[in-house]
């Protein structure tokens, strides 16, 4: 089951996180394709998703169910081969500066839960793997008041999703390559 923007900010209501559906959507799979695994989410939900914020135990467990819901989908998106890895994004009848505004909000999570709190280092990145970081950076700094037509837009917005996709399957790829190892026997091999 594949969730919709609509329902991760129907469970985001209420709580006064530090990000957005699209954000901790790019979170989660920073931190998938860093190796932090579901058991490490009380450590790193109160960092990355409150800071300095108080939430109640209670309202912390409903969200941390959630959360695990959806760091279980991002995971097994991203181990099952022939799935297609989707980033989690306003549809395209939202306006042109709400897409732009998830984009480089689920960007900016990315690396941010990637690079820092994973503590991944480009040197552990192949030069495809380098270029692709490159290229999230500079999506983080797109200018959501830029006014280009509905079908220029509409036409690399979709570019821009695809190499999201593409590049975080192969960074997942990259720094989880022993866990994949083992899936692929029976599976005629590692793509």
């Amino acid at each position: 089951m594949i969730l919709t923007i609509v329902e991760v900010e129907e469970f985001l209501e209420g709580f006064q996180m530090n990000t957005t559906a699209s954000g901790l959507h790019g979170m989660i799979a920073g931190l998938t394709c860093a190796g932090v695994g579901e058991n490490d989410i009380d450590n790193w939900l109160p960092v990355l998703c409150f800071e300095s914020q108080y939430v109640s135990e209670d309202e912390y467990r409903m969200l941390e169910q959630d959360v695990r819901g959806l760091y279980r989908e991002v995971l097994a998106q991203l181990d099952e081969f022939g799935v297609e890895f989707s980033i989690l994004l306003p549809h395209e009848g939202c306006s042109p500066t709400d897409r732009i505004v998830a984009l480089t909000s689920w960007c900016t999570e990315y690396l941010r839960a990637l690079m820092d709190y994973g503590e991944i280092s480009l040197g552990q990145l192949s030069e495809d793997g380098m270029d692709f970081i490159s290229d999230v950076q500079e999506m983080t700094e797109l200018d959501p008041e830029s006014d280009p037509t509905d079908e220029d837009f509409e036409s690399s917005f979709m570019i821009l999703d695809e190499h999201l996709r593409i590049g975080v399957q192969l960074i997942y790829e990259q720094l989880n390559m022993h866990s994949l190892s083992g899936q692929s026997t029976g599976a005629g091999g590692l793509m």
